[in-house]
């Protein structure tokens, strides 16, 4: 069988032994284990590093035989923005050009967003019969008019009503709609304007169980050990992966850290990663001595700080696409065994309650939060607990060999059906 996937801003095999793939990666993985073809539409841009990877549309063959097209399009700095459309909109144009000079799957994934490359690629199934699944990831174009001022929401919906309009036209001309939660799935279904049908199913975010190679460790284990951090076995480390942006409530997590610093000095902060946010939060830490800023890290840096660290922070605002969905920041948390603190509500918070993984606190209460580490400093029972708790429910739920598994054989069962539908 080959498979077509479809997905921008997501790490590449093509980036060395640092690249830590997520959802499309993994599952090309599982789909070329299987003996099937992949080809797989990207783009040349970087979102987390913002830099091209070429200069130009370039096709690339991975070592383990997944070809990867590569399509060109603008920069952008920050995430929300019209450079951001911009280079959507010439990522699209990239693929509409250079999809008919490839060989037609049997069945393609499409991730959205984003809108632009979604609404090419139904539109490419449509006119090649080719089953095309949207696999919804965020909310977009709704997360933009939600973060716009209550005030000028309906100018910002107005303002975007083109990404509406093919938002809508993606959704309905998909063969089937699958998410990364049921509420993402029904979310499409409402845009798609039809009911909920059998191949309409979510399969979650997962994270790879293996661990990275044993140099690629030791060399991690020494840069956590010169920074500081696992040396004191006393230690208590609290640990935070992902984008230095508004996006995350870190600044709260910084004036938590000040106070627990005067309670437990012993308990530490290690707040990974870049972005736009990072110069106001090293303003605000530095008169803390238990924060530490080590950048961007790599696949072997987080396997091995999750295994340091005792809880994980997703410091996410609830707003209604983090409420819906189960944040890849989590499933990496619980894959290191964990415990989970979060502001976030909704679904996550509901999985910490039912299984005992972890502590939702208020948004924007740092003062809240400081109270919530401090009182897991004071009671390791219960860390450990949870963290009992965090691997189980990985093992049981989120491991890369399940999750993309299952939707290997989904993808399977996709393409057979619509060969015997053409066949009827």
């Amino acid at each position: 069988m080959r498979v077509g996937l479809v997905t921008v801003g997501a790490p590449l095999p093509t980036a060395g032994g640092s690249a830590r793939l997520f959802r499309t990666g993994m599952t090309a993985n599982q789909l070329l284990a299987r003996g099937h073809d992949v080809v797989w539409w990207t783009s040349t841009f970087d979102h987390f590093t913002r830099q091209h990877r070429f200069d130009c549309d370039t096709a690339v063959v991975t070592d383990n035989g997944c070809k990867m097209w590569l399509l060109h399009g603008p920069g952008y700095r920050k995430s929300i923005s019209w450079a951001r459309l911009r280079n959507h909109r010439y990522v699209a144009k990239s693929f509409e050009r250079i999809s008919p000079t490839e060989k037609v799957p049997d069945v393609i994934l499409c991730s959205m967003p984003t809108i632009e490359l979604s609404s090419s690629v139904t539109r490419y199934g449509s006119t090649h019969n080719v089953p095309v699944i949207l696999d919804v990831r965020d909310l977009w174009p709704d997360i933009i008019v939600d973060q716009a001022p209550c005030g000028v929401r309906w100018l910002a919906r107005a303002g975007l009503n083109y990404m509406f309009r093919r938002l809508t036209q993606a959704c309905h001309d998909a063969t089937a709609i699958t998410g990364i939660t049921d509420a993402c799935v029904n979310w499409a279904l409402e845009y798609a304007r039809r009911p909920r049908k059998p191949l309409d199913q979510s399969f979650p975010l997962a994270y790879a169980a293996q661990p990275p190679s044993g140099e690629d460790l030791e060399r991690a284990r020494k840069l956590w050990y010169d920074r500081g951090v696992g040396r004191d076995p006393d230690e208590f480390t609290v640990c935070f992966f992902g984008p230095i942006s508004r996006r995350y409530e870190l600044r709260d997590v910084v004036k938590a850290a000040g106070i627990v610093e005067r309670v437990h000095p012993k308990c530490r902060f290690v707040i990974c990663g870049k972005g736009e946010d990072l110069p106001k939060c090293k303003q605000l830490a530095e008169s803390c001595g238990n924060v530490i800023f080590p950048g961007w890290v790599g696949a072997a840096e987080i396997w091995s700080l999750l295994r340091i660290a005792k809880i994980g922070l997703v410091p996410h605002p609830s707003t209604r696409d983090y409420t819906l969905s189960l944040p890849n920041k989590s499933i990496e948390c619980l894959s290191g065994g964990l415990p989970i603190v979060t502001s976030l509500s909704g679904t996550l918070q509901r999985l910490l309650e039912q299984e005992h993984c972890g502590i939702c606190y208020p948004n924007g209460n740092f003062k809240e939060l400081a109270r919530v580490i401090c009182n897991l400093v004071n009671d390791p029972d219960r860390v450990r607990q949870m963290s009992a708790n965090a691997s189980r429910v990985f093992q049981e739920r989120f491991t890369e060999d399940k999750v993309y598994g299952e939707m290997c054989e989904y993808l399977t069962q996709v393409s057979a059906l619509w060969k015997m539908d053409k066949a009827a």
